[in-house]
């Protein structure tokens, strides 16, 4: 009866450890914060706004503006209420052989944990066809926050926005496009496996047993 119970027990365990292995997936992907790139278009205008929500904390944020300057030209852009607290420059010219990005720094190391607008860009429509517009960044490495004196890379989940044409040849559109997943940062991976590990190693003990 006891060896019985002892089984019992083991597989409820090993059970449970397994279902574990999918939480923490889900624990860390809702930490990450998401960043929405949403516009609209008016008199050969187009305007996105990138809007952060969820954010935890950012020290340090290193974007990259990615569009096709066939179709658009860059005018210029604006901040919004988020990120404040940090300082903001830009590098990177209006030419197809250069990148332009957008440096988030903190000055002291405190973090922002604002949300809000984070920026709003402006581009003159200069060509016909799609253009995707994007925010990106190198994940574990161009975001960072600062917590418990240690750095931790932050990666956000970006929707970016399309600059799309009628069918016949007519008003423009700019819609959102969502992300198609969400990253996993190295700490989510280690749990995982570590939890997957041990669910392997109590079932081999059952069968054993």
């Amino acid at each position: 009866m006891k060896k019985l119970l002892s089984r019992i027990a083991l597989v409820a365990l090993s059970v449970a450890i397994v279902a574990l292995a999918f939480v923490p997936a889900q624990a860390f992907a809702a930490t990450n914060p998401k960043i929405t790139l949403s516009g609209s278009y008016s008199g050969g205008k187009v305007k996105i706004t990138a809007t952060i929500r969820g954010n935890t904390g950012i020290s340090t944020a290193n974007f990259r503006l990615d569009y096709d300057r066939s179709v658009l030209k860059l005018d210029g852009y604006e901040r919004g209420n988020a990120l404040t607290s940090l300082a903001l420059t830009t590098t990177g010219n209006e030419v197809a052989t250069t990148e332009y990005r957008f440096l988030f720094d903190s000055n002291d190391g405190v973090c922002d944990k604002s949300d809000g607008v984070m920026l709003v860009i402006t581009f003159s429509v200069v060509g016909d066809g799609d253009c995707r517009v994007n925010l990106s960044y190198r994940k574990n490495a161009d975001v960072i926050a600062l917590r418990g004196g240690k750095q931790v890379f932050v990666n956000p989940i970006v929707e970016s926005a399309a600059v799309r044409p009628s069918a016949d040849g007519g008003s423009t559109t700019v819609v959102t496009i969502p992300s198609d997943d969400e990253p996993l940062d190295g700490n989510t991976v280690t749990i995982i496996v570590a939890v997957a590990v041990i669910a392997a190693c109590l079932i081999a003990l059952l069968v054993i047993i």
